[in-house]
Formats: C-alpha cells, structure tokens, sequence
C-alpha cells in the first residue's frame, strides 16, 4: 500500500509525540518520492500540515 506524503508525515510526527513531553513543539519533514510534507505541532495531532510537490524521484528525474 502507498502513502502519500502527508500521511507519512502525520504517522511520523505521532510517533515522535509519544516520545516527547506535552506541550513542547515537534516539527517533522518527510521527503517522499513525488512529495515532501512538514508537520508541526505541541499537541496529539499536528497542527499544521504543509504538503510541497517536490521529491526525491522528481528532484532526481529533473536534475541528475
């Protein structure tokens, strides 16, 4: 099954969460094939979620 870059962000940045102590801000960036996404956040859920349509195998294709 494929996730998206935004999915794996968000399962990245609650894994993080668990490891840290309430209340301090965890930033997460997840550097996708086709996409890379930054989850932010000091709570459960992130808070913001930015989604940019550059990734390793687009970078790779366009300039090596």
């Amino acid at each position: 099954m494929t996730h998206d870059a935004e999915t794996e962000a968000r399962k990245h940045y609650a894994a993080i969460r668990a490891d840290v102590q309430a209340g301090k801000t965890v930033t997460v960036l997840h550097i996708g094939p086709d996409s890379t996404a930054v989850a932010t956040g000091s709570g459960a859920e992130p808070d913001a979620v930015l989604v940019l349509q550059i990734g390793s195998r687009k970078t790779a294709t366009k300039y090596f």
